[in-house]
């Protein structure tokens, strides 16, 4: 999975809606860098990752992804923000 981390401290991940990717979050990454460790992810087969169409593309999978993501970063509890589609994946 695509992502971009910038600062220190408490994780805090953003997880985007369906359309967009890790991109959409830049802002609130650089604002949040400054007291949290911000993390902005792109779900499975979003940019910068091709989707031909086929194969999974599914919530169960992201969730998944998302939970891995997680365990790989083995910093601990994280404060998760999500938008839309990037929420439900997130609760």
């Amino acid at each position: 999975m695509a992502y971009v981390e910038r600062g220190s401290g408490d994780p805090v991940i953003f997880v985007h809606d369906a359309g967009v990717d890790y991109r959409f979050w830049s802002q609130q990454v650089e604002a949040f860098s400054a007291n949290y460790r911000a993390i902005t992810v792109s779900l499975r087969n979003y940019y910068p990752e091709p989707w031909a169409g086929n194969g999974n593309f599914s919530l169960n999978q992201q969730v998944a992804d998302l939970a891995e993501f997680i365990r790989h970063l083995n910093a601990g509890p994280v404060h998760l923000v999500g938008h839309s589609r990037g929420g439900t994946v997130a609760l």
